[in-house]
């Protein structure tokens, strides 16, 4: 009769009658077919499920960036005479100039990306989450008010927003510092911060979408997985072709108890490929393991 429940729940439960069923579809019978469904169940392909959210959130940071180059090519307009002769189109004393005065105000970035990266992906935490929960056919409703989802939100939010802001305007500043070392014309300085960002959000703003949401993702799984008190553990399940880095390749297959993470914030780790990866960022409970890694995670249920 357990196969049976297991191979076709409905069945069972119209053989046996709504009340009878609900009595003998206790929780342990809920574990046993969680379980049969997780044995089955492939690795979850975060990527294609969240395809539309890499897009949306791909849309926003090239809007971000936009406004942002464009509070940079505002502020580069007249140098002091002083130091630029506009007319020649040549620096008199360009040893003299801060350059820092015409870059974006980290302050308001680091506050715009975190708040947009808290609302996307806020959204696909829930959704994953809800799946994640839907998956293992225990009848339980993801809770997004959570306090461990919004502390993670809230804490991922703040480490994104830093990081995208620090690094960008780090590689503004060295542009346009290289370009006055050359002795460029405010006009080539004005193309070199086109240029740059032009690159930041085609190349850097794919990634950073695709890592950030497939983070979330993975995370939803893990918060789903702990409210529903069925799962004791979690799977590292790499993505194997000709793309897998020997890192993740690495990780395949390797088991942690629930709560516990991989690798310890503050602490680095040397892989067999002798690549060593420092993990100052934050602790790793879920994959990514690295930009574009396309890990995921697999539930290892409690015993009946």
């Amino acid at each position: 009769m357990i196969q049976l429940a297991i191979d076709n729940r409905e069945r069972f439960t119209e053989m046996v009658g709504d009340r009878l069923g609900e009595l003998v579809l206790t929780r342990e019978l809920s574990i046993i077919l969680a379980q049969e469904l997780i044995r089955k169940a492939k690795p979850i392909d975060h990527l294609r499920r969240n395809e539309k959210h890499i897009k949306k959130y791909w849309a926003q940071l090239r809007k971000r960036f936009t406004e942002m180059r464009d509070e940079v090519l505002a502020k580069i307009k007249n140098p002091p005479k002083s130091i630029y002769n506009w007319k020649k189109e040549q620096w008199v004393e360009k040893q003299e100039f801060d350059v820092e005065q015409w870059l974006f105000s980290k302050k308001k970035w680091r506050g715009t990306f975190g708040s947009d990266n808290g609302n996307m992906m806020g959204a696909v935490l829930e959704e994953s989450g809800q799946q994640a929960l839907d998956d293992l056919a225990i009848g339980v409703d993801f809770d997004n008010e959570d306090k461990v989802v919004l502390e993670w939100l809230n804490k991922n939010s703040k480490n994104m927003a830093w990081s995208i802001t620090d690094t960008t305007y780090e590689a503004i500043k060295k542009t346009l510092m290289d370009g006055i070392a050359e002795g460029e014309s405010i006009r080539k300085l004005r193309n070199r911060v086109m240029d740059a960002f032009d690159g930041i959000s085609k190349g850097r703003g794919e990634r950073i979408a695709r890592t950030e949401v497939l983070k979330s993702s993975n995370r939803g799984s893990l918060i789903a997985w702990q409210q529903s008190g069925v799962v004791e553990g979690k799977q590292w399940a790499a993505t194997m072709d000709k793309r897998t880095c020997p890192e993740c390749a690495e990780m395949d297959g390797k088991t942690m108890a629930l709560e516990k993470p991989f690798f310890e914030q503050g602490k680095e780790h040397t892989f067999e490929s002798g690549n060593t990866m420092p993990f100052d960022y934050e602790e790793i409970m879920t994959p990514p393991l690295h930009p574009d890694c396309r890990c995921t995670l697999l539930a290892i249920l409690k015993e009946v």
